[in-house]
């Protein structure tokens, strides 16, 4: 973007520093810097380095009637907004985010007990997408918690994340594992591996690569997900 010198005409500044060195040496005088004032939108002269909001006393005065002084309601901040903007409460997007969020209803999961936070007219009854999907399972899950964590890691492929948050729903909150003892137990069982996202069959499982097919060997296991 070029810059043009407003005395001479000349139009090859490829910034306004060189404009103003230009015209300071050729002209002898330095160039004027000039804003739109806030309430009557006439251009006035201001300094570079602090420039004005209003071109005079009477303007800053006339604007400052159309205006009131809010305190922001997370922070304590004065902020000075227009009379359109009365209702405004929070000075900046994170005091909102953060202000917002003390509004919200608190509620029990209905799947796993786990207290969430919820906006008000939301009719969110369940805390998470795995406790959704958990309340619509058509497969029994078992009550030993290794059985339980085979079946959705092993079995169901899921990875280490979603076979917490599966486990919780079905456990609940108050007894689930959490999600490092998850890791932990997994591990304790031979089945940690870096095949997380994918998805096997009975038949497919190597016991040489995973341990045993089902906890501690009980093939009863196998039994109750046959598909024959």
């Amino acid at each position: 973007m070029s810059h043009e010198c407003p005395t001479c005409d000349r139009d090859d500044f490829d910034s306004k520093k060189g404009l103003r060195i230009h015209h300071s040496k050729a002209h002898g005088e330095s160039i004027r810097n000039t804003t739109t004032c806030d309430h009557c939108g006439g251009e006035f002269e201001s300094p570079r380095n602090a420039p004005g909001k209003y071109c005079s006393r009477k303007c800053m005065g006339l604007a400052r009637r159309n205006r009131v002084t809010l305190e922001c309601e997370t922070c304590g901040t004065e902020l000075e907004v227009p009379k359109s903007e009365a209702d405004r409460r929070f000075c900046s997007q994170d005091c909102r985010a953060e202000g917002l969020s003390k509004d919200d209803d608190l509620r029990s999961c209905e799947v796993c007990g786990r207290t969430f936070s919820v906006e008000p007219h939301k009719p969110t009854r369940l805390c998470s997408r795995a406790c959704q999907s958990e309340l619509k399972a058509d497969r029994p899950r078992p009550d030993d918690i290794e059985m339980l964590l085979w079946l959705l890691y092993v079995y169901e492929g899921y990875g280490v994340v979603e076979t917490f948050r599966r486990q919780r729903a079905v456990v609940g909150f108050d007894d689930c594992l959490k999600k490092g003892d998850v890791r932990d137990r997994l591990e304790e069982m031979g089945v940690m591996q870096e095949y997380n996202a994918a998805r096997w069959t009975l038949q497919d499982l190597d016991p040489d690569e995973v341990g045993d097919p089902t906890p501690d060997g009980d093939d009863s296991w196998e039994e109750l997900y046959s598909t024959g």
